[in-house]
């Protein structure tokens, strides 16, 4: 997995990120080819290749980002007991957007 910082590849990180959960949307993981996400991009399948090993990668990448934004959501409020943890994971994953990638 890509973990530089060249702007152009973070845009193509970005772009194939949400290619990849746009196809969520319509087909099943399985059923998901790399063709399919760089054909929504319009970026080469060599640009896949450097920056995902494969889909696999790109849901990993997914989540670990989702979940350090939900680590990042809970430093800034106050959990005093199971209740307000349950609010607060609740909240943050109603409101998580496909923009937050």
């Amino acid at each position: 997995m890509y973990t530089g910082t060249n702007p152009s590849a973070l845009r193509s990180r970005k772009e194939i990120v949400q290619a990849f959960l746009s196809l969520l949307s319509d087909y099943s993981f399985e059923e998901i080819t790399i063709k399919q996400i760089m054909d929504a991009t319009g970026l080469s399948r060599q640009t896949f290749y450097q920056i995902f090993s494969d889909k696999e990668e790109i849901l990993e990448y997914y989540l670990d980002t989702i979940f350090e934004e939900f680590i990042t959501h809970t430093e800034q409020h106050e959990v005093r007991n199971l209740c307000d943890a349950a609010k607060l994971f609740l909240y943050f994953f109603k409101n998580i957007s496909k923009s937050s990638v």
